[in-house]
């Protein structure tokens, strides 16, 4: 009885870290915003997410409570490659990084910062990648790639990023 006790409550306390850091992590895409200026501006600030449906719920709860720059926020979710549409960002989870490539090739003719999660292979349209860093959420960014999507970067992101 109390290895399934101590089996619970190792289980909750896992599934309890990994909901704090989809939380963390969406929060840093919104943070992402105030340092990242897209020259061609929609009414709206789209944000997609492929194939995670625990980091949606968080970047759905910022986007009832917060604008970018004065826009209000537009979440899609995506689950085929087929489906992606122009985002600013685009957000693709880690259980997902096999399909990275297919993603760039939908995304390559937007103006779309490419956030990936413990991405194994760096492709030269990620602009961020979040990762772990001795037990604390880090990013590293590439800046180049984000660029010569024509959107503009702070030095402030740089100077608290991994720069790639």
């Amino acid at each position: 009885m109390k290895k399934i006790i101590f089996s619970a409550i190792l289980i909750s306390s896992f599934l309890f870290v990994q909901s704090q850091n989809y939380k963390i992590q969406a929060l840093l895409t919104y943070n992402f915003t105030k340092y990242l200026t897209w020259t061609d501006g929609d009414d709206v600030f789209k944000i997609g997410v492929f194939r995670s449906p625990e980091f949606l719920a968080e970047i759905q709860i910022i986007a009832l409570n917060y604008k970018v720059s004065g826009k209000d926020i537009e979440v899609f979710e995506f689950n085929d490659v087929e489906d992606i549409v122009k985002c600013n960002i685009l957000y693709v989870s880690q259980n997902a990084n096999a399909e990275i490539g297919y993603v760039v090739l939908e995304i390559e003719e937007y103006s779309t910062v490419l956030i990936t999660s413990e991405a194994n292979e760096i492709s030269e349209e990620i602009g961020i990648n979040l990762i772990i860093v001795d037990s604390k959420q880090q990013f590293e960014i590439y800046p180049e790639n984000i660029e010569k999507k024509n959107i503009k970067i702070d030095s402030k992101l740089l100077e608290i990023g991994i720069v790639k």
